[in-house]
């Protein structure tokens, strides 16, 4: 303690090795500990990392068993939440697949069961025409074959049609359509067939009219549509076809005066192979299936109503996007 003008100084001193022996001491005092605790964090991280990964583990394996005949979810129960969206993502792709799957086995087995009339229907005309008496009875006979075989190669069409309809869309393919001389061709197409039969086929409302599509899947659509009003409508009955846009949708409507739908069947009609009619041997149950998968490929709807303007028929509506708007 030092006086200097009424001011107290205090110093207090230590020995600068004491200090460093002090200091010496703690830093050991933290590194036995660290030391000690390295090798054991080493050890435990393998078991931690397993233990925390385990789940995916399991949901890898059972992925590598995913097939055409194993479609089971993944259990993804206790995966890390870093990658659940993931997991759950892939889940979703197995269910998409299992309904997708699921739909071709019953598309085949109804395929397989359709094709059984038309097949045995050609056996039993080369079996009677085999057997005809007389040059007569044999033109009779071969006339029915003929009708058998075109009735059995207009199923075998729609079917590759239905599953061209079904493909993935290819956005490499897609190109511009003008929907307005599409249906025009139609329509001068379908003339024949209409005055052969005495139906008067004519274009109603009519406007110009492009779509972003494949020019042939729209022409398989509206052919089905133009087919079933030419089928259905009675001779001296009338189809009509229109064409206009809708805000920013184009649409499609064939008006008939046939015998329409009971309304309990409008949504059915749909499905494939659905025939109102048990009889029908001119039908194969799978053109509006078409037109439906056609439209949906490209955004579209179609819907079915009978008419409510005092006459007996049906009004089939196609909705498609307009060109741009897709």
């Amino acid at each position: 303690m030092r006086k200097a003008d009424g001011q107290y100084t205090y110093q207090v001193g230590q020995p600068v090795a004491f200090r460093e022996e002090t200091a010496r001491h703690a830093a050991l005092e933290s590194l036995i500990p660290t030391l000690i605790l390295i090798p054991l964090v080493w050890l435990a991280i393998p078991f931690v990392v397993n233990a925390a990964f385990a789940s995916l583990s399991r949901a890898a394996a059972q992925s590598e068993l995913v097939g055409i005949r194993h479609l089971e979810p993944l259990d993804i129960s206790g995966v890390p939440d870093e990658v659940r969206p993931f997991a759950a993502s892939v889940n979703r792709m197995i269910a998409r697949l299992q309904v997708g799957i699921d739909a071709e086995k019953r598309f085949v087995a109804d395929a397989a069961h359709e094709l059984r009339t038309p097949i045995a229907a050609m056996q039993l005309r080369v079996d009677n025409l085999v057997n005809a008496p007389d040059e007569a009875a044999r033109s009779e006979r071969l006339r029915e074959l003929r009708e058998a075989i075109a009735r059995a190669s207009t199923m075998i069409r729609q079917l590759l049609s239905l599953a061209r309809a079904d493909a993935q869309l290819d956005l490499t393919a897609i190109e511009t359509v003008d929907l307005s001389q599409l249906v025009q061709k139609l329509v001068a197409d379908f003339l024949p067939v209409a005055d052969a039969r005495s139906i008067d086929l004519g274009v109603g409302r009519f406007e110009s009219a492009q779509v972003e599509a494949r020019e042939g899947e729209l022409r398989m659509a509206v052919r089905n549509l133009l087919e079933n009003a030419l089928r259905y409508t009675p001779a001296g009955g009338t189809v009509d076809i229109d064409l206009f846009r809708s805000a920013d949708d184009l649409v499609v409507r064939v008006t008939d005066n046939g015998p329409g739908i009971p309304e309990a069947s409008l949504d059915r009609v749909f499905d494939r192979f659905f025939r109102l009619r048990a009889e029908d041997s001119e039908g194969s149950g799978l053109g509006l299936s078409i037109v439906k998968s056609v439209v949906a490929k490209y955004r579209g709807s179609i819907s079915l109503a009978n008419r409510s303007d005092g006459h007996s028929g049906l009004i089939a509506t196609i909705v498609l996007p307009a060109r741009g708007t897709m």
